[in-house]
């Protein structure tokens, strides 16, 4: 499990994004987890992106969900391409989750980071 720096940003008045970035670099066959837990309300979307440091990038980043800290559900996924960046954003429509991880189990012989963030409106 890799943990990250975390930093906050208003964006326009009652919207706020956090950006959280692995602190660890995921070699070859590896995997990188960011949990955020106790999850701020109206939660609105997450963003993934995976940098390639070198190497042949490939295999999923999954957002999972859970209630309980221990039972993690799938909720969508993002397909990763041997290019400079990958990134999607997953739009939240339901905020029945307290914790959500962007999971990256890597594959073959590469070098990449992972970054997550999500973005709230306090005002809505």
């Amino acid at each position: 499990m890799a943990f990250g720096f975390i930093a906050n940003a208003q964006l326009s008045k009652g919207s706020y994004a956090t950006v959280v970035t692995s602190k660890d670099t995921a070699v070859n066959a590896d995997t990188i987890s960011i949990v955020i837990g106790d999850m701020p309300s109206h939660l609105k979307a997450f963003q993934f992106t995976v940098t390639k440091v070198s190497g042949t990038v490939g295999s999923k980043v999954y957002l999972d969900a859970t209630i309980n800290g221990t039972n993690w559900i799938r909720l969508d996924s993002m397909t990763n391409t041997d290019q400079a960046y990958n990134t999607k954003i997953f739009t939240v429509t339901s905020t029945m989750y307290n914790s959500y991880r962007a999971y990256y189990p890597t594959t073959g012989t590469q070098k990449s980071t992972l970054q997550l963030a999500f973005i709230r409106r306090q005002d809505e």
